[in-house]
């Protein structure tokens, strides 16, 4: 396979028949009186891309793939995978996947880029090797055990690693040697080889080292985790409000790029941390969505996806549906104070340039696209003063930062959810031990096991939910809906469990989705211990009568044993 592609340090000139070094293009670009005079002279920034066109690529990328290579970043790593043949192949099957989608090429991007570097620690570790179809072999998979260590940040001194880059790295080398084992040119000895990699990477990938599966991140199980948990996420709060009220303020003042960019992303992070596990759908919100939304409260499906706390919440917060990738409608929810700077927002879109084109209400300036909410948050959190600054990632970021959202008549609608007034609601900022405390509340509200548990910060422990028996019409119900789950083995989603629901709402009204598929799961577990049962009740009756036999064998043996023995009478010969 060829190596890694080297630019030539000087390149040819589209209209003047000499070469130039590549740190000076821009500058001739500008100067060069050969030039045509419609052409408009490029700044210094413009050359890459202008350079991108000639670079050298591997024959098998498709064209849509060629066109993510070459708005990579110039370096090392695409220097390499841009002449890598699988990794160029694995691109292609991600393109045609996921190529008609604008929000696809990033993540096509991102996963090549992520084979690259994986393939560049390879390089670094073993020098004899020259592409990733040498890597995905059984012979060679401790070595892609090492370089996935090494992309993952590995520290020998605490022996700590970072799991999710790791697990990521063992989906994309399944995919891709799944991608080479495709190719109807693929010899016999290394169809093999490359299937018992596939293998390994399912057992293998960092099971046999249970050491090595601590990663850098850390749970808040203490009652001080909780309280440094809550801390933090009082300044990544202030730390928002301040910035996107600065910038308003400049914005309406003298109207500017960089203050609309400032409150573009506070903004963005703001209602990503607030609408919990759907901060991805927040980032894809459209500018008619928000124009045209609905004045009415949320109803039917889109409630589906809402906590409790967020249904309390519905006849205060304002509601935006965006519109997901299988169609279905998903609601974004902020408050008045976040729809104000929403409107500021749009008011001075076309003052600062933004494309007209551009149909998303955190768009990107120079592209057809929208900015990324989860990079907002890490550069807010990184730069809040926070302990921790992953702190965004935790599961109760999102209940703490609804709470501290909320003004002075929002959150006497979570005073009713709770039912608990000895707490004062109006001064949770500054509180953080009753701030906990409600957080939890609501928490074990959430998980629906309708007993408070006992957190460390005060609350006492109630008396155990008791269970409630399946009756027959919920039984006939369930199996009616998921029987073919059932046969199969598998445990349904939460989707289907909810479509459960719909279609039996007489019978399962008094259930969740979650005891739903907890029933299934228990049936699936039920049948195979019967189904193990009755094949060792049948082995241990075969093996009674194999031995029933081979007693009474011995039995005969003995007792013929015992009988005495016939004189033979002998014949005497005349």
């Amino acid at each position: 396979m060829p190596s890694a592609f080297q630019r030539d340090p000087k390149l040819d000139i589209a209209y003047l028949n000499s070469s130039v070094i590549e740190r000076d293009l821009w500058k001739h670009q500008r100067s060069c009186k050969m030039k045509k005079d419609d052409e408009n002279p490029p700044c210094r920034r413009r050359s890459r891309s202008a350079l991108s066109k000639n670079l050298a690529l591997h024959d098998s990328l498709s064209e849509g793939c060629q066109n993510l290579v070459r708005n990579m970043r110039d370096d090392d790593v695409s220097k390499y995978l841009r002449n890598d043949a699988l990794i160029c192949k694995f691109g292609n099957k991600l393109y045609e996947k996921h190529g008609h989608e604008k929000e696809g090429h990033e993540y096509i991007s991102q996963k090549m880029r992520a084979l690259g570097r994986f393939m560049l620690a390879v390089r670094e570790l073993d020098h004899n090797v020259e592409d990733l179809y040498q890597v995905c072999t059984e012979s060679r998979f401790s070595l892609a055990l090492e370089a996935a260590k090494k992309v993952g940040g590995f520290d020998p001194h605490s022996n700590k690693f970072k799991k999710s880059v790791a697990l990521k790295m063992s989906c994309s080398l399944k995919w891709a040697t799944e991608v080479a084992l495709g190719e109807e040119d693929m010899g016999d000895e290394a169809r093999t080889q490359a299937k018992k990699f596939i293998q390994l990477l399912g057992t293998n990938w960092f099971s046999y080292e249970p050491s090595h599966i601590h990663t850098t991140s850390t749970c808040m199980q203490t009652e001080g985790d909780i309280i440094h948990l809550i801390e933090d996420v009082v300044k990544l709060k202030n730390f928002l409000k301040n910035t996107g009220d600065k910038a308003k303020l400049e914005l309406v003042e003298h109207p500017h790029r960089k203050s609309w960019k400032r409150l573009r992303q506070s903004l963005l992070a703001e209602i990503a941390l607030f609408n919990r596990g759907r901060r991805s759908i927040a980032e894809k919100m459209l500018l008619e969505d928000y124009i045209q939304r609905d004045k009415e409260p949320i109803h039917g499906k889109m409630c589906e996806p809402l906590t409790k706390l967020e249904q309390a919440l519905d006849g205060v917060l304002i509601s935006v549906g965006v519109t997901c990738k299988d169609g279905s409608r998903t609601p974004v929810l902020f408050t008045e104070r976040m729809a104000s700077s929403l409107d500021i927002l749009i008011k001075y879109r076309d003052d600062v340039g933004v494309p007209m084109d551009n149909p998303y209400m955190f768009p990107q300036m120079m592209a057809d696209a929208h900015i990324r909410a989860h990079d907002c948050i890490r550069a807010f959190a990184q730069n809040c003063g926070a302990n921790k600054p992953e702190v965004h990632t935790h599961k109760y970021v999102a209940t703490i930062f609804q709470i501290l959202s909320l003004n002075g008549s929002e959150k006497q609608q979570i005073a009713a959810l709770v039912g608990d007034d000895s707490f004062d609601y109006q001064t949770l900022d500054e509180n953080v031990s009753q701030l906990a405390k409600i957080c939890s509340l609501l928490q074990t509200m959430e998980e629906g096991t309708g007993a408070y548990k006992d957190t460390g910060l005060g609350h006492a422990a109630a008396l155990r939910c008791k269970r409630q028996k399946w009756k027959k019409e919920e039984q006939r119900a369930v199996r009616r809906q998921l029987g073919n789950y059932i046969s199969i083995n598998k445990v349904p989603g939460k989707k289907d469990c909810l479509d459960c629901i719909r279609a039996e709402p007489e019978a399962l009204r008094s259930r969740t989705w979650r005891g739903i598929k907890n029933y299934v799961h228990n049936t699936i577990r039920s049948k195979k211990r019967k189904g193990r049962g009755s094949r060792q009740m049948d082995e241990s009756e075969e093996a009674s009568e194999s031995a029933d036999d081979d007693l009474g064998e011995v039995v005969a043996m003995e007792a013929a044993a015992k009988r005495p023995r016939r004189k033979r009478r002998r014949r005497h010969r005349v």
